[in-house]
């Protein structure tokens, strides 16, 4: 997968940063978010990683997104006991829940993802989920001009 780069201070300068209005109680019993230094949560980014989870044009047929399967009505996680992929194709599990990711360390059921990173390349491509391809998912977002504005403002 091609990196779209890393943040340089003067790009950070520019992005607002994006805070977390948590409860006491998380602070206190929780250890700091797990969260990749060279990418720091910003409005921006936010916005664009919204945008990203909702497009259906990175699957095979245009049909499916992340958030097809990642409901938040149900913390973001669907209500079948074995999630729909392109063409109605069944997965091996359901759609696990995507809520307190920040703190995670392990990602899939399995835990074989040591970071979302890594995490989101499978169901892009992963016949019974998305079906797609990471070539295919870059030229989506290189013939958008706005996906190439955001990622510019963001990246660089």
């Amino acid at each position: 997968m091609q990196s779209f780069g890393v943040l340089d201070n003067d790009r950070q300068r520019q992005l607002t940063p994006y805070t977390f209005d948590l409860p006491e109680y998380v602070s206190r019993n929780f250890n700091s978010m797990n969260l990749p230094d060279d990418n720091p949560l910003s409005v921006e980014g936010v916005v664009l990683g919204k945008r990203l989870f909702f497009d259906k044009r990175f699957s095979k047929n245009n049909t499916i997104s992340c958030g097809s399967c990642h409901f938040q009505a149900f913390a973001f996680t669907d209500t079948s006991a074995f999630s729909k992929g392109v063409d109605g194709i069944l997965g091996d599990t359901n759609s696990m829940s995507l809520v307190n990711l920040a703190w995670s360390s392990r990602f899939f059921w399995d835990g074989r993802a040591e970071s979302l990173r890594e995490q989101i390349h499978e169901p892009v491509i992963d016949k019974r989920e998305m079906a797609g391809t990471w070539a295919d998912v870059l030229s989506e977002i290189r013939k958008d001009d706005s996906y190439v504005r955001h990622f510019k403002l963001i990246f660089g």
